[in-house]
């Protein structure tokens, strides 16, 4: 989970269930464990998000990022320098991090599972049609690399490359994350 922070910044227990723990029944399991990186002060919690629930009213979702020495500890286990992983993101978190949200959802929506066999339905007018094959996803979805020259988009400053423009290295850690497969 702390890698998973360390890509995305800020995201839900939900999110971050989806993100590394995909077949756990619940979300509490995850909730369990960013408690616990909060207790050894790895993560905090400074805002929430509300998205609409079962019933369509709004349910409130706490949202989870890295503080200073979480960060310092997934870039150690990602392999890069600090200066490379961008910011805590405590002030979007505090401001319900709309973006950021949306960035773990396109993660996750990358990162989706074979869709399941589903039986056509024939038209009224039309005869009936002939049973087509899902569609499968392939194992890995390809390189990245075509999207940005080196992994980091062009005028971007070594030192701060996640300042004002977007991280292809996101989609590309979650591709490499063995636990996820």
């Amino acid at each position: 989970m702390l890698l998973a922070l360390g890509v995305v910044k800020v995201a839900t227990a939900g999110q971050l269930r989806q993100l590394v723990l995909p077949g756990t029944a619940d979300e509490q399991t995850v909730r369990n464990a960013a408690k616990d990186l909060r207790d050894a002060g790895l993560t905090e919690s400074l805002g929430r998000s509300y998205r609409p629930g079962r019933t369509g009213m709004p349910v409130a979702q706490d949202l989870w990022n890295l503080t200073a020495a979480g960060l310092a500890a997934a870039a150690s286990e990602l392999g890069r320098p600090v200066k490379e992983m961008g910011g805590t993101a405590r002030d979007a978190a505090r401001a319900g991090a709309a973006h950021a949200l949306a960035v773990a959802d396109t993660i996750d929506a990358f990162r989706q599972s074979p869709p399941l066999a589903t039986k056509p339905v024939a038209r009224r007018t039309a005869p009936p049609a002939q049973r087509r094959q899902p569609a499968l996803r392939p194992a890995r979805a390809g390189s990245s690399a075509g999207l940005v020259d080196g992994g980091r988009p062009t005028g971007t400053r070594d030192a701060t490359p996640a300042k004002g423009s977007l991280r292809a290295d996101a989609v590309r850690s979650s591709m490499r994350w063995s636990w996820c497969k």
